[in-house]
């Protein structure tokens, strides 16, 4: 007897098909899917849903679960992307995240998707999803790893990062934190600069503004001579002090008789 499950969040629709191996189940009871036949995986604003079998569960899944684990832990995967399964990647711009689906794992002609472009097959099917889409996604598949009727054996393989990508994280984080703190300082040094009022220059007094703008001391002693007054004339002959005695002259001298 056909089994269908369904999954379904606002933005995404997990639709699984399958039989189940059990004859007869339990009266009142769900019947265990436990064959997987078809899956389909639909996100809200797409034209088709993704469809495929059992390797397209499983490698969303793990695609999954990988990409929260690193958002979450702030620890990015070292391991080298495979092209032959689910890639599940924040976008490097503009936000959201990136899938990307190999047309291998994809039912051909039961989706748009795996369609022929210009006579050539895609390469892999690549959606632009927001983080409300990627949330609800992982909400569905946590919905179904928890359905024990459906895919007993299905398990989410968690594993624990390693050491080695966990202290190449935390040097990238030490080495960029100097820098970080460098540019805080100077962006806090500029504030304070920019809140420090100007000093102001004060003008000299009047007093100072009318004297010669010559560099040498002026002494009283060769100070100009104010307007309106002469100076006094020095003759160049002696001090005053002493006296003079005039030369006599020839018709002074007496005369004496013979």
């Amino acid at each position: 007897m056909p089994i269908q499950r369904q999954y379904s969040l606002p933005d995404c629709v997990l639709t699984l098909d399958g039989l189940s191996n059990l004859t007869e189940s339990a009266a009142g009871t769900r019947p265990e899917l436990s064959v997987l036949t078809r899956f389909e995986c639909y996100f809200a604003g797409e034209k088709a849903p993704l469809v495929g079998g059992r390797e397209l569960l499983d490698s969303l899944i793990a695609a999954t679960n990988t990409c929260v684990q690193g958002c979450i832990s702030g620890v990015k995967s070292a391991l080298k992307a495979d092209d032959s399964k689910v890639q599940l990647q924040p976008a490097k711009e503009g936000g959201g995240f990136d899938l990307r689906v190999p047309a291998a794992l994809l039912f051909q002609g039961t989706s748009a998707f795996s369609s022929t472009e210009e006579g050539l097959e895609k390469p892999a099917v690549e959606l632009h999803l927001s983080a409300v889409q990627v949330f609800d996604l992982m909400e569905a598949v946590d919905q179904l790893t928890a359905d024990q009727q459906t895919l007993p054996e299905l398990q989410v393989a968690i594993q624990p990062r390693s050491r080695r990508d966990v202290m190449s994280t935390q040097l990238v984080l030490e080495q960029s934190a100097p820098i970080a703190l460098g540019a805080a300082s100077v962006a806090i040094a500029a504030a304070a600069v920019f809140f420090i009022p100007a000093p102001k220059v004060q003008s000299p007094p009047k007093e100072l503004q009318t004297q010669p703008s010559t560099g040498l001391p002026v002494s009283p002693a060769t100070a100009p001579p104010k307007t309106g007054t002469s100076a006094p004339v020095l003759s160049p002959t002696a001090p005053p002090d002493q006296s003079v005695t005039p030369a006599p002259t020839p018709s002074a001298l007496p005369t004496t008789a013979p």
